[in-house]
């Protein structure tokens, strides 16, 4: 009886408890912290590999500003069973490096690359600040 408990335990109750999903945010959040703050240009951030299958995305604007986000969507199957994810760890957000040099976290759920492509490549800007104005998600800043 406590054999089965136990794989009840490992196998269906823990994929769902939330400290793994944190960690694994956690985890990717300092990647990729570390990363963006090694570039200091778009060109520097441009040969960075992605830390996600989702990808690492630039946006340029007319002013000659530029942001770039690594982002993670929870619903990516790859991931899934990734470095920064497991079953048990789904997390949705992404790391934005702006031509100011700012950091910045977001929770937000792009929900795949055809929200993505909306909430972040879509958004109607042509300046860093209108951008920031204009889009849906939440920046948080980074120390």
């Amino acid at each position: 009886m406590v054999g089965v408990l136990s794989a009840l335990v490992l196998f269906v109750i823990w994929p769902y408890l939330p400290f793994e999903c944190n960690a694994n945010r956690d985890r990717f959040k300092a990647a990729a912290t570390s990363r963006f703050r090694q570039c200091r240009t778009l060109r520097d951030i441009k040969v960075l590999p992605p830390l996600a299958p989702e990808g690492l995305d630039t946006r340029v604007f007319a002013d000659g500003n530029w942001v770039a986000i690594d982002w993670h969507c929870s619903h990516d199957e790859e991931y899934v069973t990734g470095k920064y994810g497991t079953l048990s760890g789904e997390w949705d957000g992404g790391m934005l490096r702006d031509s100011d040099g700012h950091l910045y976290w977001t929770d937000y759920h792009f929900c795949g690359y055809e929200g993505f492509s909306a909430e972040f490549l879509g958004v109607p800007a042509k300046s860093l600040k209108q951008f920031y104005a204009n889009s849906g998600f939440k920046r948080i800043p980074v120390s």
